[in-house]
């Protein structure tokens, strides 16, 4: 074969795989060019950060279920902190623990997996949680148990909560005694607030943080 006859066939080749293979008019990529890298999941906070994420849709005024799944290896931390006035809902690691709070404005409940199980929820390894009230009523669920349920004081039924909802602690002192004030260290992922899922990565604000969390 003469090297013009050569360089031909290789150009009626190629012409032919990217009108056939791709389609006419496609671009033809490498391999590489191709793959899709997914978006980091989740959050790793470092101990002494936080994020902040715009409440959007969710209105928890009568319900407040709260979805995510969480990883560490510390016995204390806040991973969730919601509120306006003397209203508030927390969900907190208390010795091992989790704890969640929350206050009406006419008196806190508190719920604990104490009440439940003894087992220590720092132990490294990923777990769901689900928590939601409806008005008075609060129920706490880890790893698809119930581990605590509970019922708040006084009269009021509604929750009032600003824009801004904190994950995985708070910028300052926060006004709330019985809640904690030391921020959490460990991974946060997979945030339903309501019916909707949230990525926590698209966040107002973050302090101390990484995007993404390890699997191992």
């Amino acid at each position: 074969m003469s090297p013009l006859l050569g360089i031909v066939c290789v150009a009626l080749y190629l012409a032919t795989a990217s009108s056939t293979e791709y389609g006419a008019g496609d671009t033809l990529h490498t391999r590489a060019d191709q793959v899709t890298v997914p978006p980091p999941q989740g959050i790793r906070f470092g101990g002494n950060g936080y994020v902040v994420l715009s409440k959007g849709n969710f209105r928890p005024a009568t319900s407040s279920a709260i979805r995510f799944k969480f990883r560490t290896v510390s016995p204390d931390g806040l991973m969730f902190l919601m509120g306006q006035g003397s209203d508030f809902f927390s969900i907190e690691m208390k010795e091992g623990k989790v704890v969640a709070r929350y206050d009406l404005g006419s008196g806190p409940a508190m719920l604990s997996s104490s009440q439940n199980t003894q087992q220590n929820f720092n132990d490294g390894s990923w777990h769901s949680l689900y928590m939601n009230r409806i008005r008075l009523d609060g129920i706490l669920k880890i790893d698809d148990t119930t581990v605590a349920s509970g019922r708040s004081t006084g009269n009021m039924r509604t929750l009032e909560i600003d824009n801004e909802i904190y994950i995985g602690g708070f910028y300052a002192q926060h006004g709330y005694k019985l809640v904690t004030q030391k921020a959490f260290e460990g991974c946060i992922k997979d945030v339903v607030f309501g019916q909707t899922p949230r990525d926590i990565n698209e966040y107002l604000e973050s302090w101390d943080v990484e995007q993404g969390c390890p699997e191992v």
